[in-house]
C-alpha cells in the first residue's frame, strides 16, 4: 500500500473503524490486556465497489492494512508474505456488513479469537466452539438445557487416542477356566462377566467389570457435586498404556451403561472437554461436567476455591464465570490479565453499528462498522472541509483514513 493517505468523502458510504493494539513483547498466541508496552494504531476504511476485500497484516508491531492486489506474492503456508504476517481478511458485503475471515489460500495464519474480556453481556456458547482462559483451552462438547429428553453427559473423548469402542460384555460365554486378573477368581456370570478391557494377553487377558469399576473408581473422583458435576478423565491400564473405553455394552439385549457409575446431572448443564496435551498417559486430559441448575452461577480460574480449578500460570485466580440465562450458556470474563475468547467455525458477520474485538497472535483488533451519517460527522470533526488530496492535513497522526 501506498504511504499516501486520503480522506474520506462527506458522501462515504459505511465506514469500518479498525483499532489494532499489539503487546510488544513476542508472546506465542498471548495478550496481557495490563500491559503498558504496546502499540496502538486507529485506521478508517470506507465502503466502495472497488477494493472489497482488504488484508490487515503486521510487519513487527507494526499493523497496516492492504487489498489483495497490492500483495504481490500472496501469504505463504506459514499466513506470512511481503507485507507481514496476515492478521484477518475484511470482505464489505452489499448491505453494508463486514465478514471476517482468513484468506482463503491461506492455511498456516494464526487461528483468529472472539474476544469476551469486556464484551457487554458475555458470549453464548454453542457445542464445538473452543473456549481459551489465557493458554488454557476447553472444547464445548455437550449443551443440554433441559430435562425433557432425559439426556446423560456423553463420556467418550473426542480424540482417536483416548476413544475406544465399547467394552463388550458378552464376549466370553464360558469362563470356568479363566480367571480374572485382579481377584484372581475362576468363572463368567451375565451380573458379573469377564471381558476384554485392554491390550493385555495371556494370564492377565481377562478381568471381571465389578473388579475394574472398584480399581477405576478407587482412582477416579466421580463424587457428585453440587447438582451433579463431576470431573471424569479416561485411564489406562497400568500394564499396556491402553486407554480404558467410558461405556460397557451387550450385544445380547443391547444395553448401554458407563464403565464407571456416575453421578445423574441435574440440567441446565454444559460438558466441556480439556484440550491440554500432556505426554504422561494423557493425565490431564478430561470432561468437566458442569451443572448450573438452580440459577447457579460456575467459577473458572487457578484459585482453589473455583468450581473448575486450572492449574496454569496464564489463568487469573478468578478467571471467568459460566451463567445459563435466557435459555442460553454465557460465558462472561471477570478483567482477567490474559482475556477470555471463543473460537468458532466462522466469525459472525459485521453488522452496521455493530463492533467486536478479536485476537490473532499478540494483537487485539478492535472493528466497529459506521453508518454513513456517523462516519461523515466523524470526518466533519477532523478535516473542516479541507483538501480530499491531502491527508496529511486532514487525517490526524495516530489514524489512517482511506478511501476506497
Amino acid at each position: 500500500m501506498s504511504g499516501r493517505r486520503e480522506a474520506i468523502l462527506p458522501q462515504s458510504r459505511h465506514v469500518l473503524k479498525i483499532v489494532s493494539t499489539t503487546w510488544n513483547r513476542v508472546a506465542e498466541d498471548l495478550f496481557d490486556f495490563e500491559a503498558e508496552d504496546v502499540t496502538t494504531q486507529s485506521f478508517s476504511l470506507a465502503q466502495a465497489d472497488r477494493w472489497p476485500t482488504t488484508w490487515i497484516t503486521r510487519v513487527g508491531n507494526v499493523v497496516s492494512l492492504a487489498p489483495a492486489s497490492e500483495l504481490a506474492s500472496g501469504p505463504d503456508s506459514r499466513g506470512v508474505s511481503d507485507t507481514g504476517e496476515t492478521l484477518a481478511c475484511c470482505q464489505w458485503q452489499d448491505d453494508g456488513s463486514v465478514h471476517l475471515d482468513r484468506p482463503a489460500a491461506v492455511t498456516g495464519t494464526r487461528r483468529q479469537w472472539l474476544v469476551i474480556r469486556g464484551r457487554e453481556g458475555g458470549h453464548s456458547l454453542s457445542e464445538e466452539e473452543v473456549i481459551k482462559l489465557g493458554f488454557f483451552k476447553f472444547r464445548v462438547r455437550q449443551l443440554v438445557a433441559s430435562a425433557d429428553d432425559g439426556a446423560q453427559p456423553d463420556l467418550r473423548m473426542n480424540s482417536p487416542e483416548l476413544d475406544r469402542s465399547d467394552i463388550d460384555m458378552d464376549e466370553v460365554q464360558d469362563g470356568d477356566q479363566l480367571s480374572c486378573r485382579i481377584c484372581l477368581m475362576e468363572g463368567s456370570t451375565r451380573e458379573d462377566p469377564l471381558v476384554r478391557p485392554c491390550q493385555c494377553r495371556g494370564t492377565i487377558e481377562y478381568v471381571h467389570v465389578g473388579c475394574l469399576r472398584l480399581w477405576i473408581e478407587d482412582r477416579l473422583d466421580t463424587r457428585g457435586r453440587e447438582h451433579g458435576s463431576y470431573h471424569w478423565r479416561p485411564l489406562p491400564c497400568e500394564l499396556c498404556k491402553t486407554i480404558y473405553p467410558a461405556y460397557c455394552r451387550s450385544v445380547r439385549d443391547g444395553t448401554r451403561e458407563p464403565l464407571v457409575q456416575v453421578p445423574q446431572t441435574e440440567p441446565p448443564y454444559i460438558v466441556l472437554e480439556n484440550m491440554t496435551k500432556d505426554t504422561h498417559v494423557h493425565s490431564a486430559r478430561g470432561l468437566r461436567i458442569i451443572s448450573l441448575a438452580g440459577g447457579r452461577t460456575v467459577k473458572l480460574g487457578r484459585g482453589s476455591d473455583n468450581d473448575v480449578s486450572i492449574s496454569d500460570v496464564s489463568t487469573s485466580r478468578l478467571h471467568a464465570t459460566l451463567r445459563f440465562k435466557g435459555g442460553k450458556f454465557v460465558i462472561e470474563d471477570e478483567k482477567s490479565k490474559f482475556g477470555t475468547f471463543v473460537t468458532m467455525r466462522r466469525l459472525p458477520p459485521l453488522g452496521p453499528g455493530s463492533g467486536m474485538s478479536i485476537q490473532v497472535g499478540r494483537t487485539i483488533l478492535r472493528l466497529t462498522v459506521q453508518v454513513p451519517d456517523v462516519a461523515a460527522r466523524g470526518l466533519a470533526e477532523q478535516d473542516d472541509v479541507k483538501s480530499v488530496s491531502t491527508c496529511e492535513d486532514t487525517a490526524g497522526d495516530d489514524e489512517e483514513i482511506i478511501s476506497i
